[in-house]
């Protein structure tokens, strides 16, 4: 039997696409023999494992807090450990849940103080640090550095800078957690990559056209929305820009998006930056707010303004104006994604909400408009609509609770609400935790979950300074 697992198909714009994925294990075949069940625990080294047979005749294989493996295996009769395993516990007659045995074999998360920085990390902190380096770095998962770094010289041919945008937005959100700069010195690499495949496309401008010749304004806006706040950050940090050459690479960033980003598109035309889609013109918000911030040009507010709360140039709505009670729960915010239409029709679907919400939130962190009120609303529609406690890791296709389940992982960016109330970073740990949410673009949630848990417990993260 052939089996067929396709992980990340190419989803964009009218393009739009899912993810299929064709799993080892149909959790809806019928089980006709019940297995015995046994857990075995385990150390090599200074790492953890765990080995669970359950009663469906199902192996999974746990490390340092990961799932890593799930076949048919029934259990063996007798059950051993591996011969140069240590600290070895077997326990028959049990078969641990996911979340147990992610919970036995999480690495100890003991205070870890930064070298640079002299910074005692918290061991809530430290815990996704661990997860976080164990996810960008460990061969035996999807290995997100490499990934990275193989879609950062790709020149965009096939709109890897997209996906790459998400590599960017966990280094970045781990920077910010815990102080470290190698976070943001790998982060400045990958984008280094980039621009050094940055070609001229007319009219004094440098961009990255796709393999049919063409270049697109989602495409460029999707991917800088995330350096943009890297490059915000380093405006508010001037104590590290005066170190390395942090300067330097702030002001080169800072022209690229001025004038290769913002100024190219403008020039191009209106309807290239106030888009048909909620989350596409969203993107534009996001880039208009940083740079507002950084330059105080009054033109990048109006960008941000018109697309929040005014003139959508030739749509009839604004972000503002789709947002509406949802119709069982009217503490929840819910609302379409095609301008002006008349709910349910065009409901927006959950896993393009979620630059919806990380612009939000990043906007009212900057005390830009968007208030406490709209974060409170935000959080009832994710815990009570979308990700209902009953549902566990599941989450629904689209923000007013209909559709069915969405396909996992894609919610990345929703658990940025996770920094205003523990009770989503705590279903953020013990439910999107897990390995079907993290096996694409894991890196980017657990740096969001550290973020979170370091502005939980301090009410900011280490950057920016300002």
């Amino acid at each position: 039997m052939i089996i067929v697992l396709i992980s990340q198909l190419f989803f964009a714009c009218a393009a739009d696409q899912d993810e299929f994925i064709d799993e080892n294990i149909n959790d809806e075949e019928e089980v006709t023999e019940v297995y015995a069940e046994a857990t075995i625990y385990y150390e090599k080294d200074n790492d953890k494992f765990a080995v669970v047979y359950n009663k469906n005749g199902d192996k999974k294989t746990f490390e340092n807090g990961k799932k890593v493996g799930h076949i048919k295996e029934p259990a063996p009769d007798p059950i051993t450990p591996p011969d140069d395993a240590t600290n070895v516990e077997i326990i028959e007659d049990d078969a641990w849940t996911d979340e147990e045995a992610i919970d036995q074999t999480s690495p100890d998360t003991q205070p870890e103080t930064d070298p640079e920085l002299g910074q005692e990390l918290s061991a809530e902190v430290q815990y996704w640090k661990d997860r976080f380096d164990h996810e960008w770095t460990n061969p035996e998962n999807h290995l997100d550095s490499l990934d990275a770094h193989t879609r950062s010289k790709s020149k965009n041919l096939n709109a890897d800078y997209y996906y790459l945008s998400w590599y960017i937005d966990g280094l970045s959100s781990m920077w910010q957690a815990t102080g470290d700069t190698e976070y943001l010195d790998e982060a400045l690499v990958l984008i280094n990559n980039t621009l050094n495949d940055a070609v001229d496309v007319g009219g004094g401008y440098k961009g990255w056209p796709t393999s049919d010749g063409k270049e697109y304004p989602l495409y460029d806006s999707y991917y800088w929305r995330h350096v943009i706040t890297i490059v915000r950050i380093l405006h508010q940090s001037p104590n590290l820009r005066s170190t390395k050459d942090y300067q330097a690479q702030y002001e080169k960033l800072l022209e690229f998006s001025i004038k290769h980003i913002w100024d190219k598109w403008t020039t191009r035309g209106d309807n290239h930056i106030y888009r048909s889609r909620t989350h596409m013109a969203s993107h534009w918000a996001r880039l208009g707010l940083e740079l507002y911030t950084i330059t105080g040009d009054p033109k990048y507010k109006t960008v941000f303004d018109n697309i929040s709360h005014g003139d959508m140039h030739n749509f009839p709505s604004n972000l503002r104006g789709q947002l509406q009670p949802h119709p069982n729960n009217p503490n929840a915010i819910i609302w379409a994604s095609v301008w002006g239409a008349t709910l349910p029709n065009g409901i927006q679907d959950t896993p393009h909400a979620g630059a919806v919400i990380s612009f939000w939130v990043l906007a009212y962190e900057q005390n830009a408009y968007w208030t406490k009120n709209d974060i409170d609303g935000l959080i009832v529609t994710l815990d009570e609509v979308i990700w209902k406690d009953s549902y566990g890791s599941n989450f629904t296709k689209n923000v007013d609770g209909s559709g069915g389940y969405e396909i996992p992982w894609r919610l990345h960016e929703w658990l940025t609400l996770g920094r205003f109330s523990q009770k989503i970073q705590d279903k953020i740990k013990n439910n999107y935790n897990s390995y079907d949410n993290l096996r694409s673009y894991g890196s980017e949630a657990l740096g969001i979950a550290a973020l979170n848990a370091k502005i939980l417990e301090d009410g900011k993260g280490v950057y920016p300074e300002q």
